[in-house]
């Protein structure tokens, strides 16, 4: 081809694909005109953001603070204090059989939704319940609907929060605080309670263990006691009510029905084997080999258990109410009792003030000279006064505020919490026994022998001084007459 022809050529079809380009700009140009007039603050808001690639696209889901938070005895431990026995499997907090068993956890805020899991039984379930209470008020029976117990249900309780008084509540809005709140939860034997968590207030807790070590100051009491078959239940007795208005820890190893001692049935275990268990367990069925371990639900590991709690302080044991119904002889009532408290005293609570009610008629000798033989200077016997007026409540509340809280750590108000039913009196035996007495009486006249043997020359030359006189009085008389 001519080259005049070829460079005419290869002009006209680069004028074409130029005219296409510059068309192509123009109409991208529009598009981004359309696009931009709709959206024109996100591509805005876009375009000034710089670029973060290491942020993904849930970055403010992720990051949003929450209004609410739930807080659990392992996240945190600090803001839960344990009352009787307990066990943990998994994350769920288990109270045991006993009765009285609670946990006192401090809240913050006007929300507070309880999370509790079923007990593992079997078949329909009803009238599973437990108790609450917020700031030592009157105590609510929450009850959870029937369910089906091999579904492993879990259910969710609002707890009503008394609303505080106007300038606190001023106070705390303008400061952006929420209120403290303390809230106790109590199992009901039947069916223990199964402690998930509590969903309250979001809000940045300083507390630290500050809290924790308050609640350890109070007073922590272990109550053992075996109940006859048709006591009324725990939750209505004088004992549980004063420990309750003096604002004490106390836990409760309680039976109803089973004697304290063996001797009422050797197939069963009595109160005094059953107290190391975590839970009652009336001996029957046995494992079948000695060597085959308990059923874990029933092992207590006191030296390491598997919820931390309180020490015990103090121990108040009033038992032989059964024995004494089925009439179990004294004798065999009385090595029970040894036994028991020698295993207090030497494994059980070494470094607690042990006391014991002596009641009238019921094993009032054999309770006395079981104390006295274990000679031991933190156990001491204190007899029950049933005719002190205001009954049962008026006599625990003097015996708690007399014996008990003095010993106390000195930081805990007691008597702004005794009132009158203070009185000082001193910690000890009340009754000595009646081996203690004969001692005693033993000991008094041998230490009037020892004096007079001792001075028995004086004694001779003052007789004799004193028949000197009578021998000059006699004649004198007959001078006389």
């Amino acid at each position: 081809m001519n080259p005049v022809k070829r460079f005419a050529v290869l002009f006209f079809f680069a004028v074409v694909l130029f005219c296409g380009s510059v068309i192509a700009a123009e109409d991208a140009k529009e598009a981004i005109k359309e696009v931009s007039k709709e959206t024109p603050k996100e591509t805005t808001e876009k375009s000034e953001e710089p670029e973060k690639p290491f942020l993904n696209a849930n970055f403010r889901d992720i990051y949003l603070v929450k209004d609410e938070a739930f807080i659990t005895p392992r996240t945190h431990s600090h803001l839960f204090s344990f009352t009787g026995r307990w066990m943990r499997r998994r994350n769920i907090y288990q109270a045991s059989s006993w009765p009285g068993t609670s946990v006192t956890a401090l809240i913050y805020g006007q929300t507070c939704r309880v999370k509790v899991k079923a007990p593992v039984k079997e078949g329909i379930v009803e009238g599973h319940y437990f108790l609450a209470s917020v700031d030592n008020g009157p105590q609510l029976l929450l009850t959870l609907p029937a369910y089906n117990a091999s579904e492993n249900p879990i259910f969710e309780f609002n707890i009503e929060i008394p609303k505080p008084d106007e300038a606190v509540s001023g106070a705390a809005k303008t400061s952006n605080v929420h209120i403290p709140h303390i809230l106790e939860l109590t199992s009901e034997p039947n069916y223990p309670l199964n402690l998930v968590g509590i969903t309250l207030d979001n809000t940045i807790i300083h507390q630290g263990r500050e809290w924790l070590q308050r609640q350890n100051k109070i007073p922590a009491i272990e109550y053992i006691s075996d109940k006859l078959a048709d006591a009324p239940a725990l939750n209505t007795t004088a004992v549980y009510h004063v420990a309750r208005e003096l604002r004490l820890r106390q836990e409760y190893i309680v039976t109803h029905g089973k004697c304290f001692s063996p001797e009422c049935k050797r197939s069963e275990a009595g109160l005094a084997e059953q107290y190391n268990f975590l839970s009652p367990f009336d001996g029957n069925p046995r494992p079948q080999d000695a060597r085959e371990p308990m059923p874990s639900k029933y092992v207590f590991h006191r030296d390491d258990p598997l919820v931390q709690g309180k020490e015990p302080e103090f121990v108040v044991v009033d038992v032989g109410d059964n024995d004494l119904a089925h009439d179990i002889d004294g004798f065999e009532f009385m090595e029970s009792l040894q036994t028991f408290l020698g295993n207090l005293i030497v494994n059980a609570r070494p470094n607690a003030e042990i006391f014991v009610l002596v009641r009238a008629g019921r094993y009032v000798t054999e309770t006395e000279d079981a104390i006295v033989s274990m000679r031991y200077p933190h156990l001491h016997a204190v007899k029950y006064d049933e005719r002190r007026a205001g009954g049962d409540s008026a006599w625990y509340k003097s015996f708690y505020c007399s014996y008990i809280l003095p010993l106390a750590d000195p930081s805990y108000p007691y008597r702004e919490l005794c009132g009158t039913a203070y009185e000082q009196l001193s910690v000890g035996s009340h009754v000595a026994g009646s081996l203690g007495k004969t001692v005693l009486v033993l000991l008094v006249l041998g230490g009037i022998f020892g004096t007079l043997f001792s001075r028995r020359r004086q004694l001779v030359a003052y007789v004799g001084e004193l028949r000197g006189y009578a021998s000059v009085a006699n004649t004198d008389k007959e001078a006389g007459q």
